[in-house]
């Protein structure tokens, strides 16, 4: 019997945990043009992020993806970047580090590494998940931070199976189900 469907979806800004960006990290929700501001280094900020859909089943990776992410400095030369430092964490633990380089005075889309598990071998779980948090710190710039780092969109891209399919073999009067999780809040329940 054929699994659930793999879908990739954006978990996105749902709230603040912390915010030290010149221009509020509040303005990475969308990829709109408005954009979080950071005029110095060490300027960071913590977002939470929205829950999972209604039909995930497990997760297959998450990432972080920057859209639309610039380091203006008009004395920069095109070989010189800003570092922004990304943390995919939850409200006690933190999973993942990484730093992303951007290039001077360019508008980017980057990516973080792809994550399959949340601590190298265990599968992210649901409650985590639900719980995640996305970090975002710029930690350097060369030769300085001229004009800032701005940032338009932030958020964890998402690739998760959904529960597959019920199947009914009307021959045996059975439903047939591979794999997920079912509820039953009324009825009788016969096993054999």
């Amino acid at each position: 019997m054929p699994g659930g469907s793999i879908i990739t979806t954006n978990l996105t800004l749902s709230g603040l945990v912390s915010d030290s960006f010149h221009t509020t990290i509040g303005k990475v929700v969308t990829l709109d043009g408005t954009a979080a501001l950071a005029r110095s280094i060490g300027q960071a900020g913590i977002i939470e992020l929205t829950d999972l859909p209604a039909d995930f089943n497990a997760a297959i990776s998450v990432k972080v993806r920057l859209d639309d992410i610039r380091f203006t400095n008009p004395a920069g030369s095109k070989t010189n970047s800003a570092t922004v430092r990304t943390t995919i964490r939850d409200s006690s633990s933190t999973f993942y580090t990484e730093d992303i380089n951007v290039l001077v005075n360019r508008s980017l889309n980057l990516e973080g590494t792809e994550r399959t598990t949340s601590d190298g071998s265990a599968l992210w779980t649901s409650t985590q998940l639900n719980d995640l948090r996305l970090g975002l710190e710029v930690t350097a710039a060369v030769p300085n931070i001229g004009s800032g780092v701005s940032i338009d969109f932030a958020y964890i891209e998402l690739k998760y199976s959904t529960a597959p399919p019920l199947s009914y073999d009307s021959t045996i009067g059975k439903i047939v189900m591979d794999g997920g999780t079912t509820i039953i809040d009324q009825g009788t329940i016969i096993i054999d």
